[in-house]
């Protein structure tokens, strides 16, 4: 698998400045991943293995998700369902996005409360 395009994509619209984030799941561990990374020459934002669930954007996706799994009509080809969830990503109201920034704090403290392990978030 060549990750290329995918880096070709993110340059092109972000610069050669970006920084890449995952949730540091295994998959995105994997050796191959890192080299493919490295080769790249990306560089990526550190990430809690352990806390995966405090990235923001999680919640979102799973709001997105959710609204595409209790659509009327359910897609069923690849090109619906990419059109539902771009759909769906554009009806998010921005308050919803505003709210889990402004919350950022709050997940912070709940992590180092919890001395890295998992929060309620």
């Amino acid at each position: 698998m060549s990750y290329k395009p995918l880096f070709n994509y993110l340059r092109n619209e972000f610069g050669n400045n970006f920084i890449f984030m995952d949730d540091n799941a295994r998959p995105h561990r994997a050796r191959r991943v890192q080299r493919a990374l490295e080769r790249g020459q990306i560089v990526r934002l550190p990430w809690n293995a352990n806390s995966p669930d405090m990235n923001p954007i999680e919640n979102i996706w799973d709001t997105v998700a959710r609204a595409v799994r209790n659509r009327i009509d359910p897609p069923t080809t690849l090109n619906e369902l990419a059109a539902a969830v771009n759909e769906e990503w554009n009806n998010l109201p921005q308050e919803n996005i505003n709210h889990r920034i402004i919350g950022m704090p709050r997940r912070v403290n709940a992590l180092l409360r919890s001395r890295g392990h998992r929060t309620g978030y």
